[in-house]
């Protein structure tokens, strides 16, 4: 099995239950075909760097997930036809994984970024010391 990550955008009118409706139609894609899901991620409303299907703002969500090759060809068959999808990309992050590890370590990264994110949060404002505003 291999690891790959998905990454696509949708149409900005849509609802967040439509976002979480087609983040959960490709879960089920993979699951169904022996994958299984590391991490999903709802990125949110951006603004696209050029018009798509005359939209200038799409919300961007992205799917790690690990399965055969065969379940690739599935989810990218799903989201052509989707008319909600203005653009994905399907990558390959590895050829073989293992599972159990890459979770864990899907799990430290995050508890590393809220970390970073809480001290940030809780650090003084700069000030510049050349500025005489």
């Amino acid at each position: 099995m291999r690891e790959y990550e998905t990454t696509y955008i949708l149409e900005q009118s849509l609802s967040d239950a439509d976002v979480d409706q087609t983040i959960g139609k490709i879960g089920e894609i993979i699951k169904k075909n022996n994958g299984d899901v590391l991490h999903s991620q709802n990125i949110g409303r951006k603004a696209l760097a050029y018009r798509l299907k005359k939209q200038t703002k799409g919300i961007y969500a992205s799917l790690d997930f690990y399965a055969e090759s065969a379940v690739v060809a599935e989810i990218e068959r799903y989201l052509k036809y989707n008319e909600k999808v203005l653009r994905h990309l399907t990558v390959v992050l590895a050829d073989t994984i293992d599972p159990d590890a890459r979770r864990k370590q899907l799990e430290e990264e995050a508890i590393k970024l809220a970390a970073k994110a809480a001290m940030a949060k809780d650090a003084p404002p700069t000030t510049n010391k050349y500025n005489d505003d």
